[in-house]
């Protein structure tokens, strides 16, 4: 894990332009969760270019309960994060072992939209009409 934060902290901040958005699945989104506690934990550090993206799509992104990372001088980055100012439209499924994470994970955004599925531990291959539209609404907004 800590040489895939590296490697998006390396990926943003070489980028001409901010990020917009962000799109992970499973461990691509506790890579972001876990790079933006180094940020909030360890801002003189660990430098970021543009700001952190204004939202996220999240397809089965769990909340990394043990996570405990050793960065800098021997310091720690744990517990609970608040990403202000990001929103996120988060897919899950109850059929997947990490759907409990993903529901606490989800209560770290600002007015998250979770959407359920029954398709398992995957980004779902086909949604009903009314999550399409409400997935639909997010990307236009």
């Amino acid at each position: 894990m800590p040489l895939a934060v590296y490697w998006l902290l390396t990926q943003m901040n070489t980028a001409e332009q901010p990020y917009d958005g962000f799109a992970g699945f499973s461990q691509g989104m506790q890579t972001y969760h876990t790079l933006f506690k180094i940020l909030k934990n360890f801002k003189k550090e660990m430098w970021l270019r543009h700001p952190l993206p204004s939202f996220t799509f999240d397809f089965s992104g769990s909340r990394w309960d043990q996570s405990t990372f050793e960065w800098t001088k021997g310091r720690f980055v744990e517990g609970n994060v608040f990403m202000s100012g990001v929103e996120t439209l988060m897919y899950a499924s109850p059929h997947d072992g990490v759907f409990d994470s993903c529901i606490r994970n989800s209560k770290a955004y600002e007015n998250p939209i979770f959407i359920e599925h029954d398709q398992g531990h995957r980004p779902p291959r086909s949604l009903a009409a009314k999550d399409i539209k409400v997935s639909a609404d997010f990307v236009v907004r």
